[in-house]
């Protein structure tokens, strides 16, 4: 939250180290010490299911903690991974387990009780409130009076 760097600045420094650290990772586990087959069976929906998701999900919860706090990106995470459980029965032909759903809903409302519980009398800066508040902008305010 200290870096002056714009954000999308941030998210690529820190992305595109961790892309080079687990594709070094990759290459020396499953290609020169594993048996060569580095993406086994992958057919082109979990590529496009993985690839597309994981980049919306780490875009996503990178931005949420970026500008509210870390709670808040728990809740998105978990939300995620009900989606992720939704797309994987909906379009990779899994099966429905209702514990996996029942586990996935239940840490969702966990970390909603768990923000719902907070003391409300201590209002950070980064709670959604002061985001969505419209008199925290007043330069937008006044632009947009003086357009009418």
């Amino acid at each position: 939250k200290k870096d002056s760097n714009p954000f999308p600045v941030q998210f690529s420094c820190l992305k595109v180290s961790w892309a080079f650290t687990s594709l070094i990772y990759m290459l020396v586990k499953d290609g020169l010490m594993g048996d060569g087959d580095l993406f086994g069976t992958w057919t082109y929906r979990t590529v496009v299911l993985v690839f597309c998701g994981f980049i919306l999900k780490t875009l996503f919860n990178q931005y949420l903690l970026k500008v509210l706090d870390a709670i808040w990106k728990n809740i998105s995470e978990a939300v995620g991974v009900i989606l992720v459980y939704f797309a994987k029965v909906m379009f990779l032909g899994g099966t429905f387990d209702a514990t996996v759903f029942n586990a996935g809903i239940t840490v969702v409302l966990a970390c909603i009780a768990y923000v719902l519980s907070k003391d409300s009398g201590k209002v950070k800066k980064s709670d959604i409130g002061c985001e969505l508040d419209p008199s925290a902008y007043p330069d937008l305010t006044a632009a947009l009076r003086q357009r009418r």
